[in-house]
């Protein structure tokens, strides 16, 4: 079988994308996942068409090589954004806002505030009550300091 022929059969390609998809398992490096899923593109025009040219099977074959790299690096950045929100220090979040939880009916000044999926203790200086906005200005050993944020046009009081 000439490589003409092969790269006419369906068989062919869904069998180097396999082959990439596990030497990327075996040497990870990120790149041969790409190509192996732009091989495995391939394999569905090959089978549905036939005969296809095997020229034609190579056309298709660099445009969804493209493709997948491009999907993987955007998912990559995605991937790495998302992991920069992990593990921050509670410093890291000085100058944003969040929203009041709740407010400590006996100690007005002590609340806890939505942050980053999840309540944390909290100190403002002045009064605030449930579902107010407010803004982290510092942090100091562990306490969240914030002050009285005006509520945003868009949102209603809940």
């Amino acid at each position: 079988m000439s490589l003409l022929e092969l790269l006419e059969n369906p068989l062919f390609w869904l069998s180097i994308g396999l082959i990439l998809i596990l030497l990327e398992l075996i040497i990870p490096g990120v790149f041969l996942l790409w190509v192996g899923l732009g091989a495995l593109m391939v394999t569905i025009p090959t089978y549905l068409i036939d005969p296809i040219a095997p020229y034609a099977s190579l056309l298709l074959f660099v445009p969804s090589v493209v493709l997948m790299v491009w999907l993987g690096i955007l998912w990559q950045r995605k991937a790495q954004n998302d992991r920069a929100k992990v593990n921050v220090g509670l410093s890291s979040y000085v100058g944003t806002t969040a929203r009041v939880a709740s407010v400590d009916p006996e100690r007005k000044h002590e609340i806890r505030i939505w942050l980053a999926g999840t309540t944390y203790p909290a100190t403002c200086e002045q009064t605030v009550g449930k579902n107010d906005y407010v803004k982290i200005t510092a942090v100091h050993d562990g306490e969240i300091i914030v002050r009285p944020k005006k509520r945003p046009k868009n949102h209603s009081k809940a």
